[in-house]
This record gives C-alpha cells, structure tokens and sequence, in this order.
C-alpha cells in the first residue's frame, strides 16, 4: 500500500521545505478526491466514503434488477426501433438512466476502495480513476425531428460531449498527477488549473446544449398533447352526436 501524501495532496500552512513529506497534520487540508489521510478530517472522510460506497452498491443492485425487468420481463429492447425522424443514437429514457448508474456506480466503488485503503500505486493513476468517474448523458439522443439535419446534429452533439471528457480529461488528469509524482508542484497545479477551466467549459456546452434541444423539443410535446386533447373532446362530441340521434329516433317511434 502506498499512502499518497505530498504536496500535492495534503496541503499544509507550515511544512519543512527540505523535505516535502514533513508536517504538522493539525493544519493540513486532504485532497480528498485522491487522499483522505493525515489531514484533521480523515475520519469524517472515511466515514463519508463508507457511506457512498454502500449507497452506489445498493444502486448498482437496484439498476441490474430494473434492467433486467424491462429488458427480459417486459420485453423492451434497449433501443427504440429504427425510424425515419429518429437519429443513430436512440437509447429508451429509461434504460439509459440503469445504465448509466451500472456504468458510473461500479467504478465509484472500485475508486473509494482503492483511496480507503491506499491501494493507488501512485498520484497519477489517483488523478485518472477520480477523473474517470463521470457521468455520460446520451438522453439528447432522445429528440426526434423530422428534417435529417437535425438528426446528425444532434448526434454530432451527443457523441462530442461524451468523448470529450475522455478524450480532454484523462490525458490533463495524467499529466496532473504524473508532474505531481516528481515533485513539480508547480506544474502538477497548472495542469489542475487547465483541467479545470476545461471542466467550466465543457459543462456550459452541456447545459447549453440542453437547454437548446429542450427548448425545441417542449412545444412539440405540447403540439402533441393539444393534438390529443382535441381527439377526445372530438370522439366525445361523436359520441354526443350518436346518442342524441338514438334518443331521437326512439321519440320519433
């Protein structure tokens, strides 16, 4: 096991600048994304790290169960089926929210084992697992539209942001930790800098590009339900219709 504290990942106000493992604890911050040890708060951090692992078990369990009763039980395939006004991607709203929780929650826990017990060799491959969970959304994919367009549009879209973090994210976080584990602090936090303004970044794309395709998507939604609504209240007049003409002709009669 090897404990990953340097200055990096315990930050200190007072520390002996001929050797860089040396503190006082009592005034030492974690980065408790890769170190939760020799910092005032390491117990309360183990204890929140027990807590989400049994949490993202327990959703694990309760994904594979739903999963497998909407896929084998209820016989609904993972994808919709393929159609002219729908795009490549085309993902049941549902499914996708089980597989997203069985893709993210078991690489959580494999990360909170490996930080609780020390069990990263060093800070890079820490700075890549923590970076590595994240959560993928491919519910854009869901927006149908009739033009093309639109379609590889919005599926251009969809693939951009979910290879984004990996293809950005991963390779800043390796450099991050790699510069951490030689000592250039001053690089590894520049890294971490950049790693972070591209997280800024890509999340406002995210959240713009959500809220763009929901803006087009809503007021088709309320077509649809007007559309509905007239249906009903037109077989109800039908039906008004209908029997008022059979209690008419029985008068008649």
């Amino acid at each position: 096991m090897v404990r990953l504290s340097n200055s990096f990942t315990l930050l200190c106000k007072n520390y002996n600048p001929h050797n860089k493992f040396v503190w006082d604890t009592s005034i030492c911050i974690c980065d408790f994304r890769i170190n939760i040890h020799e910092c005032p708060e390491q117990e309360i951090l183990k204890i929140i790290n027990w807590v989400l692992l049994a949490y993202c078990l327990l959703l694990t369990i309760v994904s594979s169960i739903c999963l497998y009763h909407l896929i084998y039980v209820k016989k609904q395939p993972f994808f919709l089926p393929a159609r002219k006004d729908r795009g490549i991607l085309r993902p049941r709203p549902q499914h996708m929210y089980y597989a997203l929780a069985l893709i993210y929650c078991p690489w959580q826990i494999i990360h909170i084992l490996q930080l609780v017990n020390d069990l990263y060799p060093n800070v890079a491959w820490a700075e890549i697992y923590s970076t590595g969970a994240i959560e993928l959304d491919t519910t854009l994919s869901l927006m149908e539209s009739k033009k093309s367009r639109n379609l590889l549009k919005i599926d251009i879209t969809c693939i951009t942001l979910m290879l984004l973090p990996f293809i950005i994210f991963l390779p800043l976080a390796g450099l991050t930790g790699y510069y951490a584990d030689i000592g250039n602090i001053e690089k590894a936090n520049n890294y971490f800098i950049v790693q972070n303004i591209f997280w800024v970044l890509w999340g406002s794309g995210y959240i713009g590009s959500m809220i763009y395709f929901w803006s087009r998507f809503i007021p088709r939604v309320k077509k649809n339900i007007d559309d509905l609504i007239l249906n009903d209240k037109k077989k109800n007049l039908d039906s008004i219709l209908e029997q008022f003409l059979q209690n008419r002709d029985n008068v008649s009669i």
